[in-house]
């Protein structure tokens, strides 16, 4: 079981009465049941939800930084929270088969702080298909964690990511609407490097404010990491946005965002904090997981599990039954080149991704980074405030 650390922690009395949240802290802390798969040994006792890998990137004991969230906004975790701060929520007792992806990871936001000095949710809310961002107010019965971008200061001036990171409610306000995608499991990304992001970047500060983006579909996780993306690459300030024609425009659509641009250029980061994982990726992430040690490359020499895998990628990519050869040649291929890092190409584009599950992986890769590459951190769990009482 993990250790709560802090002030707070989970009042268990009340978990139990609950009829939307998860009945107690095993049900809560530990998978219910994963696929039929002869790679998970160990069923439902893998602890996919609590951290190991504390601030300072350590590896510790299991362990829940629990947080109460007031329906006002205020409180703990309002002085906790960052700009940029990634919500990932989750959804206990998952047990159909392949949907144990979305246990840890079903819908993902990002936090930003707004002109009241207040930090609010840019939430979505669905039109037709059509997702217009808005400020949100948590559900009474959501479980989510909180993951942080951190950039190390050995390398990087904490006032500079700071500013970088405040252009959240900038970009967020710019890329206020998107299209919806028909798989809602795991969508493809639209971009896989800072120049990608930068025409997306491109494509936003052209269109008017009320007008469609015209991008490619994107799921709630996507638009959120490409909100993140394009405030750490792509700051605005006055200074860029004379530099490059976008002045006039800009402040007849945004007369609300103008008087919180920078007057001078701020230097973007060189690259995006992590890229879409390929479909290799993607396993070799749960088999990190859910089976410590096992590596897909090993994995794909075992004929039976390997037609396991192709069918889970057909089925979930949104791919059409002409490109379905495309993922058994690509399964054959990495495993014999054994580099789980080359994409699926799909008419000439890598076919990779981005789901919610991602930050929680990223976090256990903290180690593997190098002491000035950016990782992401696990700052807290936060529930309504009912289920919350002081950690003595």
């Amino acid at each position: 079981m993990p250790e709560f650390i802090g002030n707070w922690k989970i009042d268990l009395d009340k978990l139990k009465q609950s009829n939307n949240l998860p009945g107690d802290l095993n049900d809560l802390n530990f998978i219910t049941e994963l696929p039929n798969w002869p790679i998970f040994p160990n069923g439902g006792q893998v602890d996919d939800f609590s951290a190991y890998i504390d601030e300072n990137r350590s590896s510790v004991g299991n362990y829940l930084r629990v947080i109460p969230f007031l329906q006002s906004n205020e409180g703990e975790v309002n002085s906790i929270i960052q700009d940029g701060d990634i919500v990932v929520c989750m959804k206990p007792k998952i047990v159909q088969d392949e949907q144990y992806i979305l246990q840890r990871g079903w819908h993902s936001e990002i936090f930003h702080k707004s002109q009241g000095n207040r930090f609010c949710i840019s939430g979505v809310e669905d039109s037709g298909g059509i997702i217009n961002t808005k400020e949100l107010v948590f559900p009474v019965d959501w479980i989510s964690n909180i993951y942080r971008v951190v950039y190390p200061e050995s390398k990087y001036n904490p006032g500079d990511v700071s500013k970088l990171k405040s252009q959240v409610l900038i970009w967020r306000t710019i890329y206020n609407k998107y299209l919806f995608p028909g798989n809602i499991f795991i969508q493809h990304a639209d971009f896989n490097s800072k120049s990608d992001i930068g025409n997306i970047a491109d494509i936003l500060l052209k269109k008017k404010r009320d007008d469609n983006p015209a991008i490619d579909p994107v799921t709630c996780v996507q638009w959120a990491y490409e909100v993140l993306c394009l405030s750490l690459c792509f700051p605005i300030s006055i200074e860029y946005l004379q530099g490059n024609g976008y002045y006039e425009d800009f402040k007849n659509n945004y007369p609300d965002l103008i008087g919180l641009l920078p007057e001078e250029n701020l230097k973007g980061m060189d690259e995006i904090p992590f890229f879409p994982y390929t479909s290799a990726q993607v396993i070799q992430a749960s088999l990190d997981t859910y089976s410590k040690g096992t590596l897909l490359i090993d994995v794909l020499k075992n004929q039976m599990i390997r037609n396991m895998f192709e069918q889970f990628i057909k089925s979930k990519s949104n791919l059409d039954d002409k490109d379905a050869g495309i993922v058994i040649d690509y399964f054959e291929k990495i495993s014999v080149s054994g580099n789980i890092a080359e994409p699926m190409m799909v008419d000439g584009k890598p076919y990779n991704f981005i789901y919610p599950g991602m930050f929680y992986c990223e976090t256990s890769k903290a180690l593997q980074k190098g002491p000035d590459e950016p990782w992401v951190q696990y700052v807290c769990t936060i529930l309504p405030s009912e289920y919350v009482i002081e950690n003595k």
